[in-house]
């Protein structure tokens, strides 16, 4: 089957849109991915803050109490 010029431009416009949709998909999924990684990375943050704030607070205080006790 021969194509003539204006079937084949059509159909190189057609694929360049399809490479065009497929770009802005992958773009999508990055940027998608990139948010995940933004809320997982706060919760870990938030984690650590809830988990190591009261466990710091304690350690001073046996500190605090370690050398009253050494006096």
């Amino acid at each position: 089957m021969v194509l003539s010029n204006e079937q084949r431009a059509t159909s190189n416009e057609q694929r360049a849109t399809s490479n065009e949709q497929r770009a802005t998909s992958a773009e999508s999924r990055a940027s998608s991915f990139e948010q995940q990684s933004t809320s997982a990375e706060n919760r870990a943050s938030s984690n650590s803050s809830i988990f190591f704030s009261p466990l710091a607070t304690h350690n001073s205080q046996l500190g605090t109490r370690h050398s009253k006790l050494a006096t």
